[in-house]
């Protein structure tokens, strides 16, 4: 279950209570719920798309927002998302998201608008990224975390072993978190092989491939390191 359209640890500064105060009674399968208003459900997606899986799940992100743009054609306020975007700090996912939907699509979305998001000293090569991460092949399209992203763009081996270390062995704080253990048992240790395992399972095959220089997954995570630096500036 989410409590928020963002993780915990991101930079972003969206307004909870705001989603809340302007969220819509509607019907689903007969139970009364709340959803998004027409604006901040554009902007959910449109970060969903970008900061979370960064393109991974292709054409289909894409096509979310070219049904949801005619579905509240009427009612969507381009100003509000216009604002909302720069007040929450994710104006270049929207951008570049509403931008894609636009250029494959057709999406109705003012020029305007994207004249009024995109980005001073905006780079193409952003675009040519964001397009072969939506037009890659499935096996090749696989979003790298973060931290290993960063390992692989540091150029200090102290960096890269402390990149690992926080990577594989987290917090006390941290794997409280993830496995649900009081943060004081002392149970909470016998986790850390877990977690070795997990990471290792997960991940293993992506850096073993990396460390042999597979040229197809270099380009990938060279593309993938521009677009999170570009997002991240």
């Amino acid at each position: 279950m989410h409590c928020s359209i963002a993780d915990e640890a991101s930079s972003f500064n969206i307004d909870i209570d705001g989603l809340w105060k302007r969220a819509r009674p509607t019907t689903i399968a007969g139970i009364q719920v709340l959803v998004l208003s027409p604006e901040d459900l554009l902007l959910h997606l449109c970060l969903h798309m970008v900061y979370h899986h960064l393109f991974e799940r292709g054409l289909i992100s894409l096509c979310d927002i070219w049904e949801t743009l005619p579905h509240y054609q009427d009612q969507i306020e381009w100003e509000q998302v216009r604002h909302r975007a720069h007040q929450w700090g994710t104006s270049k996912s929207v951008y570049l998201t509403l931008y894609l939907a636009k250029s494959f699509f057709g999406a109705t979305v003012p020029q305007e608008v994207l004249d009024t998001l995109k980005p001073e000293k905006f780079d193409p090569q952003v675009v040519t990224w964001a397009k072969e991460q939506i037009l890659g092949e499935f096996d090749k399209s696989v979003v790298y975390p973060i931290e290993l992203l960063q390992f692989w763009k540091s150029k200090s081996s102290l960096e890269k072993l402390n990149i690992l270390l926080k990577r594989v062995f987290p917090s006390p704080k941290e794997m409280a978190k993830m496995y649900h253990v009081p943060p004081d048992s002392p149970r909470l240790y016998l986790y850390y092989p877990v977690r070795l395992k997990e990471v290792l399972l997960r991940h293993g095959r992506k850096a073993l491939r990396l460390l042999r220089r597979d040229k197809e997954r270099v380009n990938l995570v060279e593309r993938q390191v521009g677009l999170r630096d570009w997002l991240s500036r």
